[in-house]
């Protein structure tokens, strides 16, 4: 990123906050109303284990919301290590490998800790090349009576964004922000990040998880680079200048706004 680039996004960040963000419309059952980004950053607490049981096949992460919860877990191996993060692909590394590692290395691999089978049918390739041409045109009518007919135009097989890009990877948010689209990119974040429509996805008995499937999405939609030049949706608005998707883009509390040179 330019110092240009990174001053733009400073004096952005500066600006008046009583500015009113676009706003999105009603979902189906008037569940996103009010924005779902929280004043407080969820927080995730992870527990790696050296002394791990191989025997049933399975990896076993212990990654939490609760910390009470983390720290008794901590608590029964005397060479566990304990540690908290903003991110949730910084949680479930450090629960790996015991160490910290920065998101951008486990975009995709590390929600496969939550996968769960979903009760709708993957979209074909032509469907998701049709579903692209409408996030790019902002059509937010006919992207909300799909993604509530057929989550899985925005929920992958494996429990991340759906790539609708990809040879450079890029999911519904980075188009959405590539195109200067503000309502789009709020539409895409309130949706995923509704419980919801998680609910929807997976049915309510398989969303009773120790973890919150919507936060764990939204982050990733969020934060996930591309496979390009490792650009998330905020790069893409702060380098073509485009101040209103940066406004929607950086109000919710899971978007990183750390600029690693």
């Amino acid at each position: 990123m330019t110092p240009t680039s990174r001053e733009f996004v400073v004096d952005l960040l500066n600006e008046n906050s009583a500015e009113t963000a676009t706003a999105m419309p009603e979902d189906r059952e008037n569940a996103s109303d009010a924005r779902p980004n929280l004043p407080t950053a969820t927080q995730y607490h992870a527990v790696y284990m050296e002394h791990r049981d191989p025997s049933d096949g399975k990896e076993t992460l212990h990654v939490y919301e609760d910390k009470q919860t983390a720290l008794k877990v901590h608590k029964t191996d005397k060479t566990s290590r304990f540690n908290s993060f903003k991110n949730y692909s910084d949680a479930v590394a450090f629960a790996r490998t015991g160490s910290k590692q920065p998101s951008c290395n486990h975009p995709v691999t590390v929600a496969a800790a939550q996968e769960q089978s979903s009760n709708f049918k993957a979209p074909t390739t032509q469907e998701l090349i049709a579903f692209k041409r409408l996030v790019e045109n902002g059509d937010l009518e006919a992207v909300e009576n799909i993604v509530w007919k057929n989550p899985r135009y925005l929920i992958s097989s494996g429990d991340t964004p759906e790539i609708l890009q990809m040879g450079s990877r890029y999911n519904a948010l980075h188009i959405a922000a590539k195109k200067n689209k503000p309502k789009m990119c709020e539409f895409i974040l309130n949706t995923v990040g509704n419980p919801k429509f998680m609910q929807w996805h997976f049915g309510e008995e398989k969303c009773e998880t120790y973890l919150n499937p919507a936060e764990i999405i939204r982050d990733l939609y969020l934060n996930t680079p591309d496979k390009g030049l490792n650009e998330t949706p905020l790069h893409f608005a702060v380098k073509f200048g485009f101040k209103d998707v940066v406004r929607v883009l950086v109000s919710y509390s899971q978007c990183r706004k750390i600029i690693h040179i």
